[in-house]
């Protein structure tokens, strides 16, 4: 399974969202828009550049009947684990946490920050039951107040 290749930006014009090809233009990256537009080449701001990770979250709306697209950036709540292993064995309990979609070169794989379930893979086969609720480049201070309505 393959999954489209596409990048969105903020543009440095309007301040609205791009979404499309990752080029640059006289030496700045910008977003060639072939969703909106007719191949249109934007400027963007670098620190809002994010890649699409393949995946859809769990709200269903009217904008959004198969979920979010979730983009590097994305601020996500999401169900977890934490360890409350004891000297007779591994336990994990549930908890619902907020963090960020990184990408991370040394393992060449998206993740989501603040993770307690550190090393556990089933987060990605949950990931339809995590819900993008903003974006670090919009909000950079909510994630701070997201991260501590959820403990």
């Amino acid at each position: 399974m393959s999954r489209p290749i596409k990048f969105r930006g903020k543009r440095l014009d309007n301040g609205g969202w791009v979404y499309g090809n990752l080029v640059t233009y006289n030496n700045k990256p910008a977003i060639q828009d072939y969703y909106q537009s007719n191949g249109e080449i934007f400027l963007v701001d670098p620190e809002t550049v994010g890649q699409y990770t393949g995946l859809r979250d769990s709200k269903r709306t009217e904008e959004y009947p198969e979920g979010q697209e979730i983009y590097e950036g994305d601020i996500v709540r999401y169900q977890d684990a934490y360890d409350t292993s004891s000297e007779c064995g591994y336990d994990w309990e549930e908890t619902l946490s907020v963090g960020v979609i990184e990408w991370y070169d040394e393992e060449a794989k998206f993740d989501v920050t603040n993770r307690e379930s550190i090393g556990l893979e089933e987060f990605w086969e949950d990931i339809d039951q995590a819900e993008v609720i903003g974006n670090a480049s919009e909000h950079p201070h909510s994630l701070e107040q997201k991260e501590s309505a959820a403990e």
